[in-house]
């Protein structure tokens, strides 16, 4: 899957990917990185939606807007992380 700030399909508990709306048919299916994982290596992101953060480092785990636009679509390891705040 490639990087999207509004992704197509997400996480669901640990092993299932669903889709997050509807996609259409040659709609290319995306995936917000930051949604599982922490980046040691940041990389600029080039999606270009509206919702684009422009740096995928990891980080965005800590904003409000971020938590509550991914509600649900967290892994485990993030989730833990946002209620440990």
């Amino acid at each position: 899957f490639n990087h999207s700030c509004s992704p197509t399909v997400g996480v669901k508990g640990q092993v299932v990917v669903l889709a997050r709306r509807e996609i259409k048919p040659g709609e290319e299916l995306t995936f917000d990185y930051e949604t599982t994982d922490l980046y040691p290596n940041p990389f600029e992101c080039r999606c270009e939606t509206a919702e684009c953060r422009h740096t995928i480092d990891g980080k965005a785990w800590s904003s409000p807007e971020f938590q509550n636009r991914n509600r649900g679509w967290l892994s485990w390891y993030i989730q833990e992380k946002v209620e440990s705040l």
